[in-house]
């Protein structure tokens, strides 16, 4: 028999067999679907499975839906999977609110409808791979111009240091070369870090609010050092761009490491990246 190439992997969190039968009837043709009778067993089996979306019923044994559902949004890597709810009787508002402030991004109501079920798994599988390529490539341009601005830079160490050994031939035009050469540093550095900041800020507007939540006491430099490291930056690369020597870089993240009371075993940039 030829092999179908299924164009996604769904997990199907439910306790009655019959719904997941019928859950596996209407996806499967088009989907690989793994089923987990309750929360506590999906949050076992997600990191191995690695589903592309999860259906997650709300009321189970052992582990319910919202009670799943919170220990996914607290994991970094877990809570980017899309997950809907699946409900037959928590259907009033305030249900639905709650469950929308747990992060589910749809409701499918039971007894379930075929051909409801198959479209709307189908047009939020696509939504979400839709954001997920658009923050790819934000990422990229972001870490991109990180990188541009150090390359700009290094420039300006390299030009400095040709302008400062046309100070020590030119004496009598010291004063002017070195105004010239701080207003043009000042100028290029303080316009590409500020639009940085902007680009940064577009893609992930609530790192500083979030980290400073946590992390009250955090100084401004502290903050700009995340930020950079947020985006998996190297040393050397925040070196360059912030004209610090590497060492000071690596005094300034045992700082940061020590204000924000990180454990050895836990890894800064990996921390940083859960705000």
């Amino acid at each position: 028999m030829e092999n179908v190439i299924k164009s996604g992997r769904i997990l199907v969190v439910e306790d009655d067999n019959c719904n997941i039968q019928i859950v596996k009837f209407a996806l499967e043709d088009d989907y690989e679907v793994i089923a987990a009778s309750n929360g506590l067993d999906a949050i076992n089996m997600i990191p191995e499975v690695k589903p592309d979306f999860i259906l997650l019923d709300w009321c189970m044994p052992v582990m319910d839906g919202l009670e799943t559902l919170q220990h996914l949004k607290r994991d970094e890597v877990l809570k980017t999977i899309p997950v809907a709810m699946l409900t037959g009787s928590k259907i009033e508002t305030e249900d639905l609110l709650l469950a929308y402030q747990y992060g589910v991004v749809d409701f499918i109501r039971k007894p379930f409808n075929m051909l409801e079920l198959k479209a709307r798994v189908k047009s939020m599988l696509e939504v979400s791979r839709f954001y997920k390529t658009e923050i790819i490539k934000r990422e990229a341009s972001l870490t991109s111009y990180a990188i541009q601005l150090s390359e700009a830079n290094r420039f300006l160490v390299e030009t400095a240091a040709k302008i400062q050994e046309s100070n020590s031939k030119q004496i009598s035009n010291c004063d002017i070369i070195n105004d010239i050469k701080h207003s043009f540093n000042a100028k290029v550095v303080n316009s590409a870090m500020k639009q940085f900041g902007e680009h940064f800020l577009n893609i992930h507007e609530d790192f500083d609010k979030n980290l400073l939540k946590a992390h009250p006491n955090i100084s401004p430099a502290e903050m700009k050092l995340a930020t950079f490291l947020r985006l998996n930056l190297k040393t050397k690369e925040i070196s360059a761009i912030l004209h610090q020597a590497p060492d000071s870089i690596r005094v300034s993240r045992t700082r940061l490491r020590r204000k924000l009371n990180l454990d050895p075993d836990t890894n800064l940039t990996t921390y940083l990246m859960g705000f």
